[in-house]
């Protein structure tokens, strides 16, 4: 072989290594790190699904943004502060411990189980397997079920998290709950998550976890007691198992020729679980016949704002993170379906809710909830745009009157020109939308929540201006099937990088039939915790600090069937000082109606700026609606440049969302290859030179 082809073959093998590199280095940065997280909110068993394969891992807030990490490089710790008695008169439980709690309380550790980025691969019902669980005391898991007391949570109603326990998660579901470690001292688990796919079971890999639990001075047990439960039936001996059935008489102790017994704990058979049912296909309800439009309330319409278009977001800050999976392309939202008064055949995700109020008539449409404040910049998000294909939905303008009328060109059509502008940060309100992996940013009036039959129950005591007995629609602060489940959510990247300190937020309009109350849960005999919201029609009341990095799931209580505007404000503050605010007009169905009827969802908020384009005209002022710009595209009421009034092509992305933001996870590679790729051309023209 000729030097030339040699060193030809050399530089080839470098370019390959170059490429083929990357992605082992990237996979030895994920599993280096070792942390012991004491506090935050933690997915402790995180399942995603490629293909045919499960994964199980861990995936934190604490240190960064959805840091996901091998659970066997993690200490879950305990401190002792999570030390209660309250526990101890809890039927089922029984004993003292240490307690993690439902809602988030910044100085403990919360930890959870999060399955929705199997949504979308074919699975649907995981099963969580705790198959083996070792420490020096017993572990609980416990939850609340609307206004009742501890509910448990694993399979066979059981509280007991042991080896051999289960946790069925019926749907995609993002879950936290009570979590008491019975005494101080080392836990590990042993966990496999499972799932059907066609039919056909799937194992995830085996993952290993380590808790460690600080004991508390207040923690006076010996080292080596365990509080007996009382009064239930006593402890079971630890005798073999099976036993042997009974004789008629005792005899001599001989060699028994049956198979040695098998430990207290044995390993557990493998989780079979039924194979879950493919979902029908959705078939929308035939449209009733169109009533006619209602006159709006307050009909005089709100000025124009200033066409302004989106801002880019802010850019994510840099986390410990591993690289994650490039996001799905998100599909374009439909346009939602005419607004009307009278109860509506919803085609959702389960099928058809229609209900009709008690008394037989439709609700009437109330007084919609305050308008943002007017110098406050028009949301550039707001579209009016349905969330999902499947899920059609009306929005719910905020602005008085009902929805804005439609826009209409000038006869005189303007020419536009763009025009580069820095923006100071803005706040936008927002909703995460997990319903996909990865979740989707989309405009609060996009999303219209349906609480149906799923949501109805009774409450067992009076609750703020809820008399007791009375028959509610509820989110409560687990989720529920059937049911969207909204919290709230300071987390977001560009959130935490340009501001600092606390979120305020204030309910400043409301409007509806009935009454609403919106609250944490307490303690096991406590309802309320922290009341957040509490208001009836025209009379909103409540104001909250919610902490930076935190995800809440408060319950929302309503007491009557019929259309709920809600207006919250938001308020941060920059790291230069200013206060950003943002205003987030939600609207609740309660009984019937159209819009989305399950899911996890978080009220929130991000933060936009940087350069943006405007269109202007000759003169340098904000171009009209209806302006053409050089390149034939017309200005929409957004200050955007579409193909026509009432089109979203040419926006770059869908109006309710947010747009993405960072680098493509392919870009790095492509990089480093084409380097090699010039290494190698160099050296093919070196050796020609020298040949």
């Amino acid at each position: 072989m000729s030097n030339s082809v040699k060193k030809a073959c050399g530089i080839l093998g470098v370019a390959a290594l170059l490429w083929s590199g990357l992605t082992p280095l990237t996979a030895a940065a994920e599993n280096s790190n070792t942390v012991v997280l004491d506090h935050g909110h933690v997915d402790a068993f995180n399942v995603s699904a490629e293909g045919d394969t499960l994964k199980l891992n861990l995936k934190e807030d604490v240190t960064g943004h959805s840091v996901y990490r091998d659970p066997e490089t993690v200490t879950l710790r305990i401190k002792p502060e999570a030390y209660t008695e309250i526990t101890k008169g809890l039927k089922g439980i029984e004993s003292i411990g240490y307690l993690l709690p439902l809602t988030q309380d910044l100085n403990l550790l919360w930890p959870g189980w999060d399955t929705l980025e199997v949504q979308g691969s074919g699975f649907n019902a995981i099963d969580i397997n705790f198959t083996e669980v070792n420490g020096p005391g017993r572990v609980f898991l416990i939850t609340k079920q609307g206004f009742s007391g501890a509910a448990p949570l694993l399979k066979g109603n059981q509280y007991e998290v042991k080896s051999g326990a289960v946790r069925e998660q019926a749907f995609p579901a993002h879950t936290h709950a009570y979590w008491l470690f019975e005494k101080a001292g080392d836990y590990n688990f042993t966990v496999q998550a499972t799932g059907y796919k066609n039919g056909k079971l799937f194992k995830s890999n085996v993952a290993k976890y380590h808790w460690n639990v600080q004991k508390s001075v207040k923690d006076t047990r010996p080292a080596d007691e365990v509080v007996a439960p009382a009064p239930q039936p006593a402890p079971k001996p630890v005798v073999p198992a099976p036993a042997p059935a009974p004789k008629p008489a005792p005899k001599p102790v001989t060699p028994d020729p049956k198979p040695a017994p098998q430990p207290v704990n044995p390993a557990p058979k493998p989780v079979v679980p039924a194979p879950a049912p493919a979902p029908k296909p959705v078939v929308p309800a035939p449209a009733p016949a169109p009533a006619p439009a209602p006159k709006p309330v307050n009909p005089a319409p709100q000025p124009a704002p200033a066409p302004v278009p989106a801002p880019k977001p802010a850019p994510k800050p840099v986390t410990p993170a591993p690289t994650q999976p490039a996001p799905a392309p998100v599909q374009p939202a439909p346009k939602p379906a005419p607004s009307t008064e009278a109860p509506i055949a919803v085609p959702t995700v389960e099928g058809t809710v229609e209900q009709p109020s008690p008394e037989g008539t439709a609700p009437a449409a109330p007084t919609p909830a305050q308008p943002q404040n007017p110098g406050q910049p028009k949301n550039p998000l707001d579209s009016g745009k349905a969330p999902e294909a499947h899920q059609p939905s009306q929005p719910a303008p905020a602005q008085p009157g009902g929805a804005a009328p439609a826009p209409s060109a000038p006869k005189t059509q303007t020419k536009c020109f763009p025009k580069s502008v820095a923006m100071p940060p803005q706040l936008q309100a927002a909703v995460k939308d997990d319903r996909r992996s990865p979740a989707v940013m989309r405009t609060p009036q996009s999303v219209p929540f349906l609480l149906g039959p799923a949501s109805a129950t009774k409450t067992t005591q009076a609750v703020g201006r809820i008399a007791p007995g009375k028959q509610v629609w509820m989110i409560g602060s687990t989720q529920q099937e059937n049911v969207p489940w909204v919290g709230a959510n300071t987390m977001d990247p560009s959130l935490l990088a340009e501001t600092t300190g606390p979120v305020t937020w204030q309910l400043v309009g409301f409007s509806g039939p009935g009454n609403m109350e919106v609250f944490t849960s307490g303690n096991f005999g406590q309802i309320i915790g922290k009341s957040w919201f509490s208001a009836s029609p025209g009379h909103p009341t409540g104001i909250l600090t919610l902490d930076r990095n935190v995800h809440v799931h408060p319950n929302w209580v309503f007491d009557a069937p019929g259309t709920y505007r809600l207006a919250i404000k938001q308020t941060a503050t920059a790291k230069d000082g200013r206060k950003l605010s943002a205003t987030a007009n939600l609207t609740f169905l309660v009984g019937s109606g159209r819009g989305v009827t399950s899911g996890h969802f978080d009220l929130g908020s991000v933060v936009q700026g940087g350069t943006q384009t405007q269109w202007v005209t000759a003169e340098g002022k904000p171009c009209p609606i209806g302006g053409i710009t050089p390149q034939g595209k017309v200005i929409d009421q957004n200050g955007q440049a579409v193909d026509h009034l009432g089109s979203t092509k040419g926006l770059g992305q869908t109006p309710t969302q947010l747009a993405a933001t960072g680098t493509s996870d392919t870009i790095l590679p492509m990089l480093v290859f084409a380097a090699g790729i010039m290494v190698l051309g160099a050296g093919l023209v070196a050796t020609r030179r020298t040949a």
